[in-house]
């Protein structure tokens, strides 16, 4: 009896083997990769590489939050109990900063709305209210929004 599978099982030799395949594509991918088109323009950085600018947003929030905390643990004079100069200076710069940057300034990187969200949470839980409650009582709707905003979702 003839086999009819005789023929399937003998090597082409024009055809070249899977090694053989796999290593020329392995060597025209590289080449592909390391190529660079001379007429093309040098690329401009990626918008996500970029520094995102909700994270130097955070650090000055950071930053006028300890001043906060440094003018407010400073002792006011014998027999006063209003605010000092400088308490009120230091807390309208917070809150200056806070409406007017960090809650209007929209998170460009997957990792700056990471940090913003982490940020709002950590600031929540260690200075005991919300960055951006609202006029309603609402809590933490403004720092959604921007991260809703951002490009990288």
């Amino acid at each position: 009896m003839r086999n009819p599978f005789a023929l399937l099982a003998k090597p082409n030799t024009v055809r070249p083997s899977l090694r053989e395949r796999a290593a020329s594509l392995k060597a025209s991918a590289s080449r592909v990769i390391r190529r660079k088109p001379a007429d093309a323009a040098p690329a401009a950085p990626a918008p996500a590489l970029a520094a995102d600018p909700i994270l130097a947003a955070i650090a000055e929030t950071r930053r006028l939050t300890m001043a906060r905390t440094r003018a407010y643990n400073a002792e006011l004079p014998a027999g006063e109990l209003d605010p000092s100069p400088e308490q009120n200076a230091a807390t309208d710069a917070f809150f200056a900063h806070v409406d007017g940057v960090l809650l209007k300034t929209v998170p460009t990187t997957a990792a700056g709305c990471a940090a913003l969200a982490r940020f709002t949470v950590e600031f929540l839980e260690d200075e005991k209210f919300s960055l951006d409650e609202d006029e309603a009582n609402e809590q933490h709707v403004r720092i959604l929004g921007l991260i809703a905003r951002s490009p990288m979702l």
